[in-house]
């Protein structure tokens, strides 16, 4: 059964403000959050999406980072060879605008966290990634079959995606330690869900 995902916002716990773009968001955020990039670099980083140069530069635990897409209210950024981090401005009810934060990491396969601030990067919370809607059974498969396919699916790993022009999160099931055959016999099972905002929650 499908499970609406619901993320327990306070509105009171958020701080009001004037509206504040994605690259004064990012630049403001505090070290602790990123300890890869303090303030001159993340400033940095944005002079070269702005002006469409994918530059990449040293980040201060002896890696790369690269920003490739900075609009008003969306960002994205390779913090490493493994590390990548999604910014997405969202309206909330009776409020001003809250940050989402996806980090996926790559180790191989992708798997992410998905976490909320405020404007003034005060956490409010984060929403659990589950596997409700990503794993199908067809009409046409037996359910003894389905289970066997399922049960191949260990660890279980989510990949959330922001999109850059609406308010929507992708979800995708990862398959670490799984061959290229295996994989393509899960592929009848598995489905790619879109949740949207909706001033609340990702539903």
């Amino acid at each position: 059964m499908k499970k609406i995902i619901i993320i327990y916002i306070y509105i009171c716990a958020v701080t009001v403000v004037s509206a504040k773009s994605m690259k004064e968001l990012w630049v403001s955020m505090p070290d602790s959050i990123l300890p890869y990039l303090n303030a001159e670099k993340r400033m940095a980083l944005t002079v070269s999406a702005s002006e469409k140069i994918k530059t990449r530069i040293d980040n201060l635990l002896e890696g790369h980072s690269t920003m490739d897409t900075l609009t008003a209210d969306y960002l994205r950024i390779r913090l490493n060879e493994s590390t990548e981090i999604q910014l997405k401005r969202l309206p909330v009810e009776g409020a001003d605008s809250i940050i989402c934060m996806v980090k996926t990491c790559f180790a191989p396969e992708a798997e992410s966290e998905v976490a909320f601030y405020s404007q003034s990067w005060k956490y409010i919370g984060d929403m659990p990634l589950t596997t409700t809607g990503l794993i199908i059974q067809p009409d046409t498969m037996t359910t003894s079959r389905f289970e066997e396919l399922k049960g191949m699916i260990d660890p279980q790993m989510v990949k959330a995606e922001l999109s850059t022009s609406t308010n929507t999160l992708v979800l995708n099931l990862s398959l670490p330690l799984l061959t290229s055959a295996d994989k393509s016999n899960l592929r009848p099972i598995l489905q790619q869900r879109t949740v949207k905002w909706n001033g609340k929650t990702f539903n």
